[in-house]
C-alpha cells in the first residue's frame, strides 16, 4: 500500500464512520514532501522538526520506501507524535552533501544489509502522517490500516510484527 492510499483509506473510514468521526479533525499535513533525510536550506523538510505543530499532535505515522510503498505503520496516541517518530530513527547524522542518515534507527535489527533498513539508514525513506484530533480514534485507524494491508497483501507492512 502507498501513503497515497493509506490518506484515501483514512478518508473513506471518515465518512463511512461519520458519526464517530464527527467531532475529530483529521489532517494530513505531509503531502508532497521530500525524503526524510532531504534537506532544503538549513531544516530538514521530509521529517517531524520541533516547533512544525505536527509534531505535538495524536496521529499515524507512515515509514515508507522513496516510492511511497509503506514498510511500517504506527501510531501516537498522546499528543507525541514528534516522539514516537524519532523514538524509531535516532539521533540522525549529517552527511557531507548536507542530507541526513539515520545509522541506528530502531529497525537495524532485520539486518544491516536489508534493503529497507538501508533505505532508512540513508534518509532515502518517506514518512507520511495523518494527524487525528481525537487521540481515542488513533488505535482504531492503525488497527483499519494494517488490516487493510494485510487483506490487500497478505502480509502486514515489511517492519510490523502484529496489528494493532
Amino acid at each position: 500500500m502507498k501513503i497515497s492510499q493509506a490518506y484515501e483509506a483514512v478518508k473513506s473510514l471518515q465518512i463511512s464512520m461519520k458519526e464517530i468521526f464527527e467531532s475529530s479533525e483529521i489532517d494530513f499535513p505531509f503531502i508532497s514532501r521530500l525524503a526524510m533525510g532531504g534537506k532544503i536550506g538549513n531544516s530538514i523538510r521530509g521529517i517531524l522538526i520541533s516547533g512544525d505543530g505536527i509534531g505535538s499532535k495524536s496521529g499515524i505515522y507512515l515509514i515508507a520506501t522513496p516510492e511511497e510503498d509503506i514498510l511500517y505503520i504506527g501510531k501516537a496516541t498522546k499528543n507525541n507524535l514528534h516522539h514516537r517518530v524519532w523514538s524509531h530513527l535516532q539521533t540522525p547524522q549529517e552527511l557531507e552533501n548536507g542530507n541526513w542518515s539515520f545509522p541506528n534507527n530502531a529497525f537495524e535489527s532485520f539486518g544491516p544489509h536489508n534493503e529497507y533498513v538501508q533505505i532508512i539508514r540513508n534518509g532515502y525513506a518517506r514518512l507520511g502522517v495523518i494527524t487525528i484530533s481525537n487521540s481515542n480514534l488513533v488505535s482504531l485507524v492503525e488497527v483499519y490500516l494494517h488490516t487493510l494491508h494485510h487483506q490487500k497483501y497478505g502480509s502486514l507492512p515489511f517492519f510490523n510484527k502484529q496489528i494493532g
